[in-house]
């Protein structure tokens, strides 16, 4: 798996090849990997579910989402232990990036399979994180913790768009910080900081 993981993470998946993936004076032949794999589609799923299986049990040992600190502080904190766990492990950096932004068309199905693991540990996340604050009277938990997943992803799908390849984990990641802050604090300063008036 590592070979395919390097395939992928340094050429795309587009680009990559199941001849670039294995290493005779290793013992893995190509052969070998037909045996486990009988194409190339599925060996990058099985590296995408890896990628995601990894990140969740990374962030479900290193996050700890203190019920002390404030919803917003631990939001960030969120962005800021997955932004770690690619930096430490940058294989995955252009697998989990194809497969969330750039998705193969007849992939896409068993690419949301291999992401339904992660993707409820988030919701998870969420609404335990929503619980603990005061919400609007018409809303769960669990309603906030999916408006909330589907407004960060529009957005950072929509800059990763308008970016193409250039798109970085770092700025997925600062654009859904900044996300949290306007979801939580809004988009216009009420006060004037100058005569401390409303300005609107």
């Amino acid at each position: 798996m590592e070979y395919a993981l390097r395939e992928f993470a340094v050429n795309g998946y587009s680009a990559s090849s199941v001849n670039n993936m294995y290493d005779s004076e290793q013992g893995i032949s190509k052969g070998l990997i037909y045996h486990y794999f009988t194409s190339k589609e599925e060996l990058f799923l099985a590296c995408v579910s890896e990628c995601f299986e990894e990140l969740a049990s990374y962030m479900q040992t290193h996050f700890t989402g203190s019920s002390m600190l404030p919803l917003e502080k631990s939001l960030t904190d969120y962005f800021t232990v997955r932004l770690r766990f690619f930096y430490e492990h940058p294989l995955y950096q252009r697998i989990f990036m194809e497969s969330v932004f750039i998705p193969q068309g007849y992939l896409s199905e068993e690419i949301d399979r291999c992401r339904e693991p992660m993707d409820q540990m988030n919701i998870n996340l969420l609404e335990e994180l929503f619980s603990r604050v005061p919400l609007r009277i018409s809303m769960s938990s669990s309603e906030a913790a999916r408006i909330f997943i589907a407004i960060v992803n529009t957005t950072v799908l929509r800059r990763s768009a308008e970016k193409g390849n250039g798109f970085s984990i770092q700025e997925r990641e600062e654009t859904a910080r900044s996300i949290v802050d306007i979801l939580l604090n809004g988009l216009v300063d009420k006060t004037n900081e100058k005569t401390g008036k409303e300005t609107i």
